[in-house]
């Protein structure tokens, strides 16, 4: 900021001297006073609360007058969790969340640590499951002679997310995962949108309950998963993908959606056991991503869905069928 050799205008002086002055003062405006990230949205901040996941909570700004003034569960809430609410104009909350208006905060705002994946380098087999005959890598999981050994429980699903990078995708499809029952969800370290605000207002707060991991390197990742007997599907329209409404998940799977212009990587799909697809109505095999297909012979641009209904569709034909072999 400033003249090109790098001098403060007279304008900006004035600006920081007068910020200084109402620093001194204490008089500081709810964006200057926030000490981590500004939650913003009726369920975002109800399930923050809940769920206890973020280090620290420094407080909640409730706009004066609105329904959110008025709502019982969010203000038990708040003071279950030892917090007075201060109220603040739309004004100035909109300001707090971004000063355009667009990012509707429902009245409600908090100031909270980040949220952080937690990295891993691998996904363990669940204990009642790794005893099963058949877990390992390549092995099937349907032989007779292990049907009375398996769990009672259905089998595990995680998501791996191969750099996703719009949060309005990435909190879609938590949201989701969520709802759908998914067991985690893996992203990529880098590359990826970060658990942000706007992903946790997108997801409608799944992203504060979600189980979200990150990895370095999703290649590797996924081979690991396979050797520790996991069966890993990508998603991509690859010649010789299977229709996922015909997949029946046996053992505990991770399902791994691609980018949304290019869809899965070349070396991501390759680590992955299984690839999926989904028909489209016109009989033609859809594609997760924008950019995986390409224009349809008959003129059709739009033949490739958006990568959070993509996998909302992907999602429950699976888990539907892994709740059916109980």
């Amino acid at each position: 900021d400033g003249t090109p050799d790098g001098t403060r205008t007279r304008w900006q002086t004035r600006h920081d001297e007068k910020k200084a002055a109402r620093h001194a003062r204490g008089d500081l405006t709810l964006a200057e006073r926030v000490r981590g990230e500004a939650v913003y949205g009726r369920n975002p901040v109800l399930a923050m609360l809940a769920a206890r996941r973020r280090e620290e909570i420094s407080g909640v700004w409730i706009q004066e007058g609105s329904d959110a003034s008025r709502d019982v569960a969010l203000l038990k809430a708040v003071e279950a969790r030892g917090i007075t609410p201060e109220y603040a104009s739309k004004h100035d909350l909109n300001m707090l969340v971004g000063g355009d208006g667009r990012r509707p905060h429902n009245g409600v705002v908090a100031d909270a640590s980040p949220l952080t994946p937690t990295p891993i380098d691998s996904l363990p087999m669940p204990a009642e499951w790794a005893s099963v005959g058949g877990m390992g890598g390549s092995g099937s999981s349907t032989d007779d002679n292990n049907q009375s050994r398996r769990p009672t429980t259905d089998p595990p699903v995680w998501l791996a997310l191969d750099e996703i990078v719009d949060p309005q995708n990435l909190g879609a499809v938590l949201r989701s995962a969520h709802f759908l029952g998914v067991a985690g969800v893996v992203v990529c370290a880098k590359n990826s949108a970060p658990l942000s605000p706007v992903v946790s207002k997108a997801s409608s707060g799944a992203l504060e309950r979600m189980d979200v991991r990150s990895v370095g390197v999703m290649p590797r990742f996924l081979r690991r998963c396979v050797e520790e007997g996991w069966d890993v599907f990508g998603a991509d329209n690859a010649p010789g993908a299977e229709d996922v409404t015909t997949i029946s998940v046996a053992k505990p799977s991770v399902v791994v959606v691609g980018n949304e212009g290019a869809g899965l990587r070349t070396n991501v799909r390759r680590a992955c056991n299984r690839v999926v697809r989904i028909e489209g109505g016109g009989g033609g095999g859809g594609c997760v991503g924008e950019g995986g297909m390409g224009e349809g012979s008959d003129g059709d641009t739009v033949d490739s869905l958006n990568v959070s209904v993509a996998t909302g569709i992907l999602l429950h034909s699976m888990l539907t069928s892994s709740r059916a072999r109980r």
